[in-house]
């Protein structure tokens, strides 16, 4: 089965890639997965037809062979991995914002709570409702860390007046932000215009330590 989505998230998984984004046809999210059991997305499954790589915004089709829901994440697709992505097209920016309002949360709570993380156990076997959701940050600030050796780039926001500190997944982004030195930096420092909008995907990743956390998968940078 043939299916078009806008791609939305685009995120570092595992040595791979988890991408995800809304299907045109209005029937919500979906979330191209391998036949691997965490279902992590290399370079033959995601790099397009004409060699590039999916990027946010784009238009895709993907051929995909079933419905694989897991509990921590009911919007996964097995890929049909023979068969290249194709991009159809591209949104512009100018036009984004208004096509992708409607998707908006226009709640605090980001898959049901208020905290960085969805508690899981090992058994679980209820699936939740959603494990993707964009938004509309405010007060966006960056944080950077180490854990170790390990560079941490983080988006600091608030959501209806709550307040997040959320993994940023996205490689172009921690690119993007890789000049900045340890601590907290301000929005215009990712080189945002004060009028310009940033969305964020949110996604649940996978189980870690009884806890799938919340990611920032994709950021979507629509200057004004």
């Amino acid at each position: 089965m043939n299916v078009k989505f806008v791609c939305l998230a685009n995120s570092r998984k595992l040595g791979g890639r988890c991408v995800a984004g809304l299907r045109t046809d209005g029937s919500g999210w979906i979330r191209p997965v391998s036949v691997l059991p965490d279902g992590t997305l290399f370079e033959q499954h995601y790099i397009l037809s004409d060699g590039s790589e999916t990027s946010l915004l784009d238009i895709v089709e993907v051929c995909v062979s079933s419905h694989k829901p897991e509990p921590n994440q009911p919007e996964n697709w097995v890929l049909l991995e023979k068969q290249k992505w194709q991009r159809l097209g591209r949104i512009e920016s100018k036009e984004a914002y208004e096509l992708l309002k409607p998707y908006l949360t226009a709640q605090s709570n980001l898959f049901g709570n208020t905290s960085d993380n969805i508690p899981f156990s090992k058994g679980q076997v209820n699936v939740m409702p959603a494990s993707l959701a964009i938004i509309e940050p405010s007060n966006v600030s960056w944080y950077i860390d180490y854990y170790g050796d390990t560079r941490k780039t983080h988006a600091l926001f608030k959501l209806y007046g709550v307040s997040y500190n959320l993994r940023i997944t996205d490689p172009h982004w921690e690119l993007r932000l890789g000049g900045l030195g340890v601590g907290t930096h301000s929005r215009d420092a990712g080189k945002i215009g004060e009028n310009d909008k940033l969305l964020f995907t949110i996604s649940l990743g996978i189980p870690f330590g009884g806890k799938c956390y919340k990611l920032v998968a994709g950021i979507i940078h629509l200057p004004n």
